[in-house]
């Protein structure tokens, strides 16, 4: 048995309003490009916010190892952790103010239709954590002996 809606019932209200929703695909896809790129600064300060928490962390146990030296009157760790910690901690901030800079300059190539993709912030957030790594690394080494 067919389906009988009555004119102006449900059926036609659903495809008059999904008419009235719909964008041009133009529209769409520029839309999804801003959406995108905000969802990419949001990124950028997760990133942050990370790398200073872990930094936080990282110098409050160099603390918390200078204190159990004083403690047991040995010799006291250096101040190795807390230097680490501090660069992870600007590390956060270099992240956040890179993401945003990003943002902006992606924000008016979208809007231009002039998007290039620019790799220089990008190696550097990279060469920023690979050497803050790696000093945490050789720290571990050194004050685990």
């Amino acid at each position: 048995m067919p389906l009988c809606v009555p004119a102006g019932g449900v059926l036609e209200d659903t495809e008059r309003m999904a008419q009235e929703t719909q964008t041009a695909p133009d529209d769409d896809g520029h839309v999804r490009e801003h959406l995108a790129n905000e969802r990419t600064l949001l990124s950028w300060i997760r990133l942050g916010l990370s790398a200073a928490a872990f930094g936080f962390v990282v110098a409050r146990f160099g603390l918390f190892l200078r204190e159990i030296a004083a403690r047991e009157a040995g010799a006291a760790p250096g101040r190795g952790a807390e230097i680490i910690g501090v660069g992870l901690v600007l590390l956060g901030v270099l992240a956040v103010v890179a993401g945003t800079l990003r943002y902006f300059r992606t924000e008016r190539e979208i809007a231009t239709r002039s998007y290039a993709p620019q790799y220089g912030l990008i190696w550097l957030v990279v060469g920023v954590s690979l050497l803050v790594g790696l000093a945490l690394a050789g720290y571990l080494l050194v004050a685990g002996h």
